[in-house]
């Protein structure tokens, strides 16, 4: 971090979750991006080990938060329901966030309970690139695209965001 300039963040040697636990991190020894919590069968590229999981609101309670960027190899919707109290807190709070079908293979939940969880949390869901407003049907008809293993980020906000330069 120093080496790239970066003073003003903090690591912490935990995952976020729905509810505090124990759980196995499975680490790519070939792609530093492709880490994840969950079960896996064991592969001779990752390696396992037991990470502590806690929720946002008891780790860190009284955060105010422009942007959180979530990218938790379909984690997503596990790390947003341990943080409702920083959600409501943060109304102007927006969600950079992967989507894909990982949601499901990997947390056991679907890709319709995370947007769900968005929606009754009041946000609306944008695409980043042109922050175009995306309905439940232009969801699912990109949740269709990505079925085969792809993704892609999606942007979470109350408003709208301003229109990209």
């Amino acid at each position: 971090l120093a080496a790239n300039g970066l003073a003003q963040v903090e690591t912490h040697a935990v995952a976020l979750g729905a509810a505090p636990a124990e759980l196995e991190f499975h680490r790519s020894i070939i792609n530093s991006g492709d880490n994840h919590l969950g079960t896996e069968k064991l592969s001779l590229f990752r390696r396992r080990a037991l990470i502590r999981v806690v929720r946002l609101d008891d780790y860190l309670p009284g955060l105010e938060l422009d942007l959180i960027k979530l990218d938790v190899q379909g984690w997503e919707l596990n790390v947003l329901r341990g943080m409702h109290a920083t959600l409501a807190r943060n109304p102007g709070l927006q969600l950079y966030f992967e989507f894909s079908d990982l949601v499901r293979v990997r947390s056991g939940s679907s890709w319709q309970e995370l947007i769900a969880f968005l929606r009754e949390a009041e946000f609306r869901i944008f695409h980043p690139a042109d922050h175009s407003e995306l309905d439940d049907e232009r969801i699912a008809t990109l949740a269709r695209v990505l079925a085969q293993k792809g993704y892609t980020n999606l942007l979470a906000s109350r408003r709208c965001p301003a229109a990209p330069s």
